[in-house]
């Protein structure tokens, strides 16, 4: 967008973001009228935010760049992204705190300076040379569930305020082509509707032989082993989320967790289906891996259904078949096709109700296979 294409998005967004603060009864049924829950629910998005932020995303550079700029302007480059880029996350939930807030008609001072206090730790564990990348997030998960242990909450401080002892992290040349190469799959397939693209790519596993179409299921996951804090972070938030946002059912929220569980876990299945030449060294049919793959989706989505069900979620054990579908069904999607938009008058302008359908191919299944167990 160009001039004064931004006008009116932008017009949209602040009204939306504003009319909360404004008259927060608006989301009276969306959002619980519960206090206690105000704190749980901003721990829970400051875990998931310290996390995004401690992935290291900022760190990258144009290899182009990299054999004529400075050292010094390109470390400052890539602080300034870092406080950018964790800044806005933060801020976000930042935003949400004060929302919920305002609907529950109590100032949570606690929820507010939680916010402020892990994204403080956040950004200074990603600055320095921290060993303890995962501390923030696990600590933010643990006050969630225990807000009497505080001493959570000063244990990342104080980890953070050591940090600043510590000496500055200066990525190495490898580290910021790495991270650049990693964002330009990304930018690429968010702009192309790709977002099997976004899956975690797998890493080689050793002492292992691939035999059949179950070895290669068991390879792409164990390959992808550090999925794992992301997931086990899902399975933790999900519950906290769900007692402030009570307009969404307990089963939906069962079932978002256990396809977003077990979706990074289909990759191997993702790669032989969009790349045809891997289809020769697959030593099985497809159909095969795609039933193994199922059966894993099925494993870890009943974990998932599990894990929840103890932190608070109602047990949903169809929950856990509805995911294994729908996430086969996202890691076989065709390509996107954009000669079929299906571009249709809506309000303000128009929606290609064909590319949208191509997007969300499986989170559809997921709805409606959520919408099915409801009604049982």
């Amino acid at each position: 967008m160009r001039g004064g294409e931004w006008v009116v998005p932008g017009l949209v967004t602040a009204g939306v973001l504003v009319t909360p603060l404004v008259d927060p009864r608006a989301l009276d049924p969306w959002v619980a009228d519960d206090p206690a829950a105000v704190l749980p629910f901003a721990l829970a998005l400051s875990a998931l935010a310290a996390y995004s932020v401690l992935r290291g995303a900022h760190v990258w550079a144009d290899p182009a760049r990299l054999t004529w700029e400075p050292g010094d302007d390109r470390d400052k480059r890539v602080r300034r992204r870092l406080l950018l880029t964790g800044g806005v996350r933060f801020a976000a939930v930042f935003y949400a705190a004060v929302v919920a807030c305002l609907v529950v008609g109590e100032q949570d001072s606690k929820a507010l300076i939680s916010v402020a206090g892990f994204g403080a730790a956040a950004l200074v564990s990603a600055s320095r040379k921290s060993p303890d990348g995962l501390l923030d997030p696990a600590a933010a998960v643990v006050v969630a569930y225990w807000p009497g242990l505080w001493v959570g909450l000063g244990t990342v401080l104080g980890s953070a305020l050591g940090g600043l002892w510590r000496p500055k992290h200066v990525p190495t040349r490898d580290e910021l082509v790495r991270g650049w190469r990693a964002r330009q799959v990304r930018s690429t397939s968010v702009l192309f509707g790709d977002l099997l693209g976004l899956l975690p790519a797998a890493r080689p596993v050793r002492r292992l032989r691939v035999r059949g179409a179950g070895g290669v299921v068991l390879a792409g996951a164990l390959g992808r082993w550090p999925a794992l804090p992301l997931v086990a972070l899902v399975v933790l938030t999900a519950p906290l989320v769900a007692r402030v946002v009570t307009g969404v059912p307990g089963l939906v929220w069962v079932a978002v967790a256990a396809y977003l569980a077990a979706l990074p876990f289909a990759g191997a299945l993702a790669e032989v289906h969009r790349v045809r030449g891997l289809a020769r060294w697959v030593p099985a049919r497809k159909r095969v891996l795609v039933a193994w793959t199922g059966l894993l989706a099925l494993v870890v989505g009943g974990v998932a259904v599990g894990g929840v069900a103890l932190l608070g979620l109602p047990f949903e054990p169809l929950a856990a078949p509805v995911a294994a579908l729908a996430v086969l069904r996202t890691v076989t999607r065709p390509q996107v096709d954009y000669a079929a938009l299906g571009v249709v008058p809506v309000g303000m302008g128009v929606l290609p109700v064909g590319l949208v359908y191509q997007v969300l191919r499986g989170p559809d299944l997921l709805a409606a296979g959520a919408l099915l167990v409801g009604l049982l």
